[in-house]
This record gives C-alpha cells, sequence and structure tokens, in this order.
C-alpha cells in the first residue's frame, strides 16, 4: 500500500524549506570544471531518489539520543528486498508507507540542498497513525570506495554517513535556511490554528565545521 496523495500532498504544502546565500544545491566539484555525480548533485542512485527507507534507518530512538546506524552503502541497497517497499513521490517529498503499522504510518524527506563543503541537509519526517508528525534534520556526506564479497571479486560502494541531526518536534513546521556554512532552523509562532510542538530557534553547523 503507498503513502495517499492527499496524505502527501498535505505534508509537503505545510512544509517550508529555503536554500539561501552562496551554497544549496549546487551542481559542481571543488575543483573548477568538476562534475559530481548524480548522489551528489540531485541526492539520487541510478536515476531514482533515495529510498525513504534509507533514510529512516537512521532515526534512533528519542531514548537513546540519536541514530544507532550511521553508515549505508546505497549501491547495495539498490534492487534488494529489504529496501523495495513502494516508493510514493510528491514534488520534492518522497515517503513510504511502514510495513505492519496500525494504525497506518508513513515516513518520508526531503532533500534541503547540498552545502559548499558537500555536506547534505535532509529534512526527515515520520507520520503516526494519528496526529503526530516528528521531524528531524539531518546532515549527510557520501563517500566512495570498494567492498568485497571474495578476495578475487569486488564491487564499488557509495557509502552514505550520517554526521549530525537536530529533532526539530512535532508538528512544529519550522523553515530550515541552508546559509554559507550552517543551516538556521526558525519555527513557527503558535496560533489559534497551528501547534507550534516544541521546536526553537537554532543554528547548525556541520559536524566538525563551528569555528573553522
Amino acid at each position: 500500500m503507498t503513502i495517499r496523495v492527499s496524505l502527501v500532498a498535505l505534508l509537503f504544502a505545510t512544509m517550508t524549506v529555503t536554500s539561501c546565500g552562496v551554497s544549496g544545491k549546487s551542481p559542481i566539484g571543488s575543483s573548477p570544471g568538476e562534475r559530481l555525480p548524480e548522489w551528489e548533485t540531485n541526492f539520487t542512485f541510478n536515476g531514482k531518489s533515495i529510498h525513504p527507507a534509507i533514510i529512516h534507518a537512521f532515526e534512533g530512538w528519542i531514548s537513546d539520543g540519536g541514530p544507532i546506524v550511521v553508515a549505508i552503502d546505497v549501491a547495495a541497497a539498490e534492487g534488494t528486498n529489504q529496501y523495495a517497499a513502494p516508493v510514493s513521490q510528491y514534488e520534492d517529498f518522497v515517503g513510504y508507507t511502514l510495513p505492519n503499522t496500525d494504525p497506518e504510518e508513513s515516513y518520508g524527506y526531503r532533500w534541503v540542498g547540498r552545502m559548499a563543503d558537500g555536506t547534505h541537509v535532509v529534512r526527515g519526517t515520520l507520520i503516526t497513525g494519528g496526529t503526530g508528525r516528528f521531524e528531524t534534520l539531518f546532515f549527510f556526506r557520501f563517500s566512495v570506495d570498494d567492498g568485497y564479497a571474495v578476495a578475487s571479486q569486488s564491487r564499488p560502494r557509495i557509502i552514505l554517513n550520517v554526521t549530525g541531526w537536530h529533532s526539530m518536534g512535532d508538528r512544529a513546521n519550522p523553515t530550515v535556511n541552508i546559509v554559507d556554512d550552517h543551516v538556521d532552523v526558525i519555527p513557527q509562532q503558535a496560533s489559534e490554528n497551528h501547534f507550534a510542538g516544541n521546536a526553537t530557534v537554532a543554528t547548525l553547523y556541520p559536524a566538525g565545521k563551528k569555528g573553522k
């Protein structure tokens, strides 16, 4: 069963993401004329959005304080049974229905953009069977190396590494801005028609970058 289009459309309509400054989505590498692979330019692999179950795997339990899974081979995941759940996409929002959930839950993400240093900013969203909509902002980086099944065989690995994360609360719907070397999270104000959740104003830097 796929996520109902109306639900995804509603979620997309209430999400605010902005990239500004000199950073954001960039197709150019660190050297002039260098062209980057699709996972760096579009956050895709083999022409398709990275499966939302991969992003979901980085969501740690709230009680545990953050992700336990810190890296996944995107190339190895492609076409596997483990990541075969049907995907629904509405513009930039990519989601799937979580199996064996009652009431039905879903998870999705939106790629905010790529910072100038190569860090990707991704907004993950868990939609519960009730009114809950919990959001996490992730910092990701890709690396490429070889994996070996046996000594005489190898295959390239496209590894997605999580370097940082920030909880944005339940139904808070903050604005997320990429600005130069950092990300600003600006919550909405509570009103009669909007539950502002527990998000707070935050200035976030990729791991190890603050103050350099």
